[in-house]
């Protein structure tokens, strides 16, 4: 191979090569806009969710002081989302274990509480009956979620319950109440083992069959 050639074929390999570089550069751009697009929409989708609830809740809260109960809501829900002009909201953000992720959210924030009549109320009720029993309960489901979004699989309902009651200060009985409506809810499961998952970290197994 002469001079020429080689030089020629060097500069077509340098160009291949300067090609190849400014795809994977356009590749990994794509990649991370259409990554930082869906936690966009991700978010913003949730932030409608948990403004609409809330919103729903205090309207009807006024109406009905005692609170609405979960069908009421979902009604309400189903409606808003299908009507919704300004984001696309997906038949699955309207289904019924995505509005309790969505309850469980704003009674972990405190923004709305679950009554012992089984109704919801919005923070401003606070004095209502069965609310106030409803603080302990709501601690408890704050600290088994927080728990579980790190340790699935790994505690019972049993093993789980010290760990909870010191980090919240509650009674047995609120935490075995707050796991109960968590399981439920279908918010967290249990596998075949008895060991406790949540929906945020859900069971591998369960999930690949």
């Amino acid at each position: 191979m002469n001079n020429d050639n080689t030089s020629r074929f060097i500069s077509i390999f340098a160009l291949v090569v300067a090609v190849l570089s400014c795809l994977a550069s356009w590749w990994g751009t794509i990649s991370t806009v259409n990554k930082n697009n869906a936690e966009l929409e991700f978010r913003s989708i949730l932030s409608w969710q948990q403004s609409l609830v809330y919103s729903l809740i205090d309207k009807g809260t006024k109406n009905k002081p005692t609170g609405m109960t979960f069908d009421e809501i979902k009604d309400k829900y189903v409606a808003a989302g299908l009507t919704e002009p300004k984001l696309k909201i997906s038949k699955d953000k309207l289904q019924e274990e995505e509005l309790r992720l969505v309850l469980l959210s704003l009674m972990e924030s405190k923004l709305i509480y679950q009554t012992l009549l089984d109704t919801y109320v919005t923070g401003k009720t606070q004095q209502l009956y069965g609310v106030e029993k409803t603080f302990e309960v709501n601690r408890g489901i704050g600290s088994i979620l927080r728990i579980l979004s790190t340790r699935g699989g790994e505690l019972t309902v049993a093993g789980m319950e010290e760990a909870v009651t010191k980090d919240t200060n509650i009674t047995k009985e609120d935490y075995h109440t707050a796991v109960n409506q968590l399981i439920a809810s279908n918010a967290v499961t249990l596998d075949e083992a008895g060991k406790l998952w949540s929906v945020s970290n859900p069971n591998p197994k369960k999930k690949d069959k």
